[in-house]
């Protein structure tokens, strides 16, 4: 006889109480539930509408910044043998950072390089009085020791002429032998008159001699006796003459030695120029090689640590200059997705790799240009300008790191959650329509 299996409705365990609780809800409770329902439904979708959400676009970030900062690089390879600054230290244009390691004593090359300053400012001003050089005062300028010298052999000439006062002395003795010689020049003019005057008295002399000759009244030996002393007064006339010519040659020859010597001052103080340019091109190539000087204003940034003595090849980075106020930017390398949505103005929020957002916040910025060509990995660039304090929403200023990396956020446009939850149902209703005309009919495989 087979087993007839055991009841287990429900109902069987309830009392006829539960039941009639259970079968008959409260009207109240069910009415009330819906309408809370309801409008937790419309809070939801009103919510939705005014409630904005941002669409962006990530990209990858690099920090930098118009007026980067400066490389001082070494020209040399060797130690470094002395540092003047520190890190965050702020300097000036041209301003000594370290020195090379040279054979040159760096502080007798510093102090040439100002006297030459010095000499060239006297010799434009025309003192050449007061230029003046310790005599030994260099003897350690290792590469530009030969300059050096022949720059000083130069000088002692120009230094004996016209710091000694020698030129000056010749050029007044000079002078006063011109001065002498127009004044003997006036006194052989007066001497001539004098000769001229007689010679004319003598000369109406014997025209009357000669009218009483041709009277027969004086005798002929008379005659030629008055002849006689005409021929007597020229030879004179004639000495004056050659006096006045010697004078004349004399003059020009004083006038020729003082001409010669003011060409030759003007072809030594030439020479002497120029071997100070040659001496001051020598220490400027010098200082290029063996100074680390500041190219800009700004503050002392290093990338490791500058030590004393230590061996550095050409072409290092030793300092950075890094402005006190600069412009900064950043570079966005945008892919070709969505990259049709990037228009200038748009917001960027950029969250710094090196700083962490959740405590120093992030950087807002705007996009001011977009690149035109893309780069041989097919990213356009995109500059983005950034607040001029680096400035984060925290209230918080980032100091800045040429190079820093960041992931970064375009905002394309912002529109209500509503629209955002539409669209993408509106692409799964399409994309089952799609699935719906790829699959084959009935009876097509058969």
């Amino acid at each position: 006889m087979p087993i007839q299996p055991r009841s287990t409705n429900i109902n069987s365990f309830q009392s006829e109480d539960v039941q009639d609780i259970v079968g008959k809800p409260p009207r109240g409770l069910l009415r009330w539930g819906i309408l809370g329902f309801l409008f937790v439904v419309v809070l939801l979708f009103i919510t939705t509408l005014f409630v904005k959400y941002a669409d962006t676009i990530p990209a990858a970030f690099k920090l930098t910044s118009w007026n980067s900062p400066k490389a001082v690089v070494s020209r040399v390879s060797g130690r470094i043998m002395h540092t003047a600054v520190e890190r965050n230290q702020m300097v000036k244009k041209g301003q000594v950072l370290a020195y090379m390691e040279s054979v040159a004593d760096h502080e007798e090359v510093l102090m040439l390089s100002n006297e030459l300053n010095t000499i060239w400012n006297l010799g434009q001003d025309g003192k050449w009085g007061e230029i003046s050089i310790e005599p030994g005062k260099y003897k350690n300028l290792g590469e530009i020791q030969t300059s050096y010298n022949a720059f000083y052999t130069v000088y002692i000439k120009v230094h004996m002429i016209l710091g000694d006062g020698l030129f000056e002395a010749r050029r007044k003795l000079l002078c006063q032998e011109i001065s002498s010689n127009d004044e003997l020049r006036e006194s052989i003019y007066r001497q001539q008159q004098l000769y001229d005057t007689e010679y004319n008295v003598a000369l109406q002399d014997l025209k009357m001699k000669e009218m009483l000759y041709e009277d027969k009244v004086i005798a002929p030996t008379e005659l030629r006796m008055e002849q006689s002393k005409m021929l007597q007064r020229k030879i004179p006339m004639e000495s004056v003459s050659s006096s006045l010519i010697s004078n004349t040659i004399n003059k020009l020859s004083k006038k020729k030695e003082l001409l010669q010597m003011e060409s030759d001052l003007v072809q030594l103080k030439y020479d002497f120029m120029q071997a100070l340019t040659t001496l001051s091109t020598e220490i400027a190539t010098w200082k290029k090689l063996y100074l680390l000087v500041a190219p800009i204003d700004g503050r002392i940034v290093m990338r490791d640590q500058v030590q004393e003595k230590q061996e550095v090849l050409s072409g290092d980075d030793i300092f950075y200059v890094a402005p006190a106020c600069s412009n900064y930017f950043g570079i966005l390398k945008m892919q070709q997705e969505s990259f049709g949505k990037i228009a200038v103005g748009q917001a960027v929020l950029i969250r710094l790799s090196s700083f962490p957002f959740q405590e120093y916040g992030k950087l807002k910025g705007v996009v001011s240009s977009i690149g035109d060509i893309p780069d041989k990995d097919g990213q356009f660039s995109v500059i983005v300008t950034l607040p001029p304090h680096l400035r984060t929403d925290r209230n918080m200023d980032i100091p800045f790191r040429d190079g820093l990396i960041a992931d970064a956020e375009v905002v394309t446009k912002t529109e209500p959650i509503l629209y955002k939850f539409l669209y993408a149902m509106k692409k799964v209703f399409d994309a089952g329509k799609l699935r719906e005309k790829k699959k084959p009919a009935k009876g097509e495989g058969a």
